[in-house]
C-alpha cells in the first residue's frame, strides 16, 4: 500500500462505490483516510446531524470537495436536536464553495431568510426543496436572483410558494433545463407562462397539482377560461398530473407545440384531453419511446379519447417502447379492446404494456399480446375481463416478465397450460387475485412472487 502512488490509490477510491465500504478502508490508515477525504463528492446528512451547525462546519472543512449535499429530516422528532435552519443554511454556503447540487427535504425551519443566505453558494446549478413549509415566492426570488447557474429546480409540496416574479426570472435568464413542480398550491397552470423565453431551453416539465375535487372545481373556472401560449419544442420529457388540458385552455398550447424532440409523456388525470390532442401530439412526436395515459371517469363528459387516438399511436409512434393505459375505474366508454390492440400490433418495438384498471380489456386483447414480436413486459392491473383462455394463450408469446394484480377472472386453470411451455418466462407476479391458489403456479416461470390477502 506504501509504495502505491497518490494517483493510483485515488483511482482506487473513486471505484468503490459503496459508501460503507469507504469508510472502512478510510479508517485503515492516515493515508487512506487523507485520500478518500479528498475524493468525497457527495454526502447524505439526516436526523443525527447534531448539533447541527458543528457538525456541519466540520464535515464541510474535512470534506472539501464536496459538490453534492443531501439533508433529510424524515421521521424526524424534537427529542432527536435541532434541524437545520437558517443559520446552517448561511454555514453551508460559506464553508462549501464547491457546491453544484443541494436536496433538502422535511426542513421545517428554513424560512425566505435561509433562502437568501443560500444564495452565496454562488456554483449552484440543481436545487430540491422538498416538503420546506415556510418558504413563499419571495425567498425563491432572492434565490434565483443570487443564483444565476440553476439549471434543475425541483419544488415538492411547498404550499406557500406562490407569485411568478422567481419563474420570470429564471425565465429571462434562460438557463433553466429541468422543472419539477409538485403539489405547491400558490403555482398554477397559469403562472408557467411566466417562463416566457425560458421555455426554449427547457428540456424537462412535471407539473403536478392537487387532484382533489375542490381544486378541479377552482381551476377550471380560472385555467379553464383561458390559456398561455409557449414555445415547448425543446421538450423533450413532459409530465402533467392533474392540469386543465381543454383546448385553448390551460396548459393546452404545451401539447400543441412539442415537437419530434419530445420522447417522453405522461398525461395523468388531465381535465379536457380530447381526441384531435392526442392525435396531433403522434403526428408531431414520432420518436415517442415512452407513453403514460391515465383517464379519470370522474370528468368523462369533458375528457374526449376515443379508439382514434389509439390508432393515431400505432400509426406514427412505431418506436414506442413503453405504455401505461390505466383508467380512474373499469368504465371508459369511448375506448374499446380494438383501439388497445392496435397500440400492440403497430408498435413494432413497444417492450413493456402496463393496464390499470382497463376495465374492456378481455381475452381478445390477449390474443394480441400474444402476436407480438416485442413485448417483453406485461402488467395488468385491476382487470377483470381478461379470462384463463388469455393466460394460457401466453405459451407462445415472447413474455419475460407478467404481473397481475386484482384480475378476478383468472383461475388456477389458465396457469396450468403455461407450466414446461413457458422458457421465456422469467418473473411470475399475483397479487391479490383470490381465484388463483400458488399451488397451479409451481413451474410457470423462474422467479415467482405470490401475495394474497
Amino acid at each position: 500500500m506504501d509504495a502505491l502512488p497518490d494517483e493510483v490509490l485515488s483511482h482506487v477510491f473513486s471505484r468503490i462505490t459503496s459508501t460503507a465500504d469507504r469508510n472502512s478502508l478510510a479508517l485503515s490508515c492516515k493515508r487512506c483516510h487523507h485520500v478518500e477525504r479528498l475524493q468525497r463528492w457527495s454526502l447524505r446528512l439526516g436526523c443525527g446531524l447534531h448539533p447541527v451547525d458543528e457538525a456541519l462546519v466540520r464535515l464541510c472543512k474535512r470534506f472539501s470537495n464536496l459538490v453534492s449535499v443531501e439533508i433529510s429530516y424524515l421521521g424526524w422528532m424534537s427529542n432527536q436536536g435541532r434541524q437545520l435552519d437558517d443559520q446552517g443554511l448561511a454555514l453551508l454556503s460559506e464553508n462549501c464553495r464547491l457546491l453544484t447540487t443541494l436536496k433538502l427535504s422535511y426542513c421545517c425551519f428554513i424560512t425566505d431568510t435561509g433562502l437568501g443566505n443560500l444564495g452565496r453558494s454562488s456554483n449552484l446549478e440543481v436545487l430540491t426543496l422538498n416538503f420546506i413549509p415556510r418558504i413563499s415566492g419571495i425567498g425563491m426570488l432572492s434565490l434565483v436572483t443570487c443564483c444565476s447557474k440553476i439549471k434543475e429546480l425541483e419544488l415538492d409540496r411547498c404550499m406557500h410558494v406562490d407569485r411568478v416574479e422567481w419563474l420570470e426570472h429564471l425565465g429571462a435568464e434562460g438557463r433553466l433545463e429541468n422543472l419539477f413542480i409538485r403539489n405547491c398550491r400558490g403555482v398554477g397552470e397559469l403562472d408557467l407562462a411566466g417562463l416566457d423565453w425560458g421555455w426554449s431551453s427547457l428540456r424537462r416539465l412535471v407539473f403536478e397539482v392537487d387532484g382533489s375535487n375542490y381544486r378541479f372545481l377552482k381551476e377550471f373556472g380560472n385555467a379553464g377560461v383561458c390559456g398561455i401560449d409557449v414555445n415547448s419544442e425543446s421538450l423533450q420529457l413532459l409530465v402533467l398530473t392533474n392540469c386543465v388540458v381543454t383546448p385553448r385552455r390551460g396548459l393546452s398550447s404545451v401539447l400543441a407545440r412539442c415537437s419530434s424532440a419530445l420522447v417522453d409523456v405522461e398525461l395523468n388525470m388531465c381535465l379536457g384531453l380530447r381526441d384531435e390532442q392526442l392525435i396531433a401530439l403522434a403526428e408531431t412526436c414520432s420518436q415517442l419511446k415512452s407513453l403514460t395515459l391515465r383517464l379519470s371517469s370522474l370528468f368523462e363528459g369533458s375528457t374526449r379519447i376515443t379508439d382514434a387516438s389509439f390508432c393515431a399511436l400505432a400509426t406514427h409512434c412505431v418506436f414506442l417502447e413503453k405504455a401505461c393505459i390505466g383508467f380512474s375505474s373499469g368504465e371508459f366508454h369511448f375506448v374499446t379492446v380494438a383501439g388497445l390492440a392496435l397500440v400492440i400490433q403497430g408498435c413494432c418495438f413497444l417492450k413493456e404494456l402496463v393496464l390499470e384498471n382497463v376495465g374492456c380489456f378481455n381475452d381478445e386483447g390477449m390474443e394480441a399480446v400474444c402476436s407480438s414480436g416485442s413485448l417483453e413486459t406485461l402488467e395488468l392491473v385491476v382487470c377483470g375481463q381478461v379470462g384463463d383462455k388469455g393466460i394460457s394463450g401466453l405459451a407462445c408469446s415472447k413474455l419475460r416478465k407478467l404481473r397481475l394484480c386484482r384480475c378476478s377472472g383468472i383461475t388456477g386453470t389458465g396457469f396450468n397450460s403455461l407450466a414446461g411451455r413457458s422458457p421465456k418466462l422469467n418473473v411470475l407476479e399475483v397479487e391479490n387475485c383470490p381465484r388463483v391458489v400458488i399451488d397451479s403456479l409451481e413451474g410457470v416461470a423462474s422467479t415467482l412472487r405470490y401475495k394474497q390477502s
